[in-house]
């Protein structure tokens, strides 16, 4: 592997890390926002408005395809006389068990009405960034970590080879170690 491969797999280790603490810093301040509500804020019956699944399509490495599906749920709920609207990210479990009409637990903040969040849970919650953030905080070390070893390792290889091109060997050989002239090998 070349210096540019190397400093390719380099970069993107570093910035697997850095994008990583980022997630992680930030799935721990929606954490605590989401418990701050669940904790202080004001349970209320909402009506699902909505629903969507967003579903998306590519190619695996090994060129399998592979589809995700997001889904998405509209629901209105009413404080002192203003209805709020908001969607959410939610599970399929949460998508499949409510139909548009139908009632849904909704926790607001009482001095911000707008911040809200489901009593029974988004989706996309912090705990999942959570292990998005730790997956790639792992995955980006590894990649430094493993460039490293690879060019030390290259290097000596190379100290090696550079070592051996000082010895001297024979015109007939190519292998600096081996120096045997072909006409001195015994015949039976």
């Amino acid at each position: 592997m070349d210096r540019r491969s190397l400093f390719v797999l380099f970069l993107f280790g570093t910035v697997f890390f850095v994008v990583g603490l980022f997630v992680l810093s930030q799935s721990s301040l929606k954490r605590a926002d989401e418990d701050k509500l669940g904790a202080s804020g004001i349970h209320i019956q909402g009506v699902v408005q909505g629903k969507q699944a967003h579903r998306s399509s590519g190619t695996s490495s090994r060129n399998s395809l592979v589809t995700s599906v997001f889904y998405t749920i509209d629901v209105a709920y009413d404080v002192q006389g203003q209805t709020h609207y908001r969607s959410y990210d939610c599970t399929s479990g949460v998508f499949t068990s409510h139909s548009t009409g139908s009632g849904i637990e909704v926790v607001y903040d009482p001095r911000n009405p707008d911040d809200s969040l489901l009593a029974n849970g988004n989706g996309q919650t912090a705990t999942e960034y959570l292990w998005g953030g730790l997956l790639m905080t792992l995955v980006g070390p590894a990649l430094i970590v493993g460039t490293l070893i690879y060019n030390k390792r290259s290097a000596a290889s190379l100290a090696v080879n550079d070592d051996a091109e000082d010895r001297p060997h024979s015109v007939w050989s190519n292998d600096p170690l081996k120096d045997e002239d072909p006409g001195s090998i015994p015949v039976k």
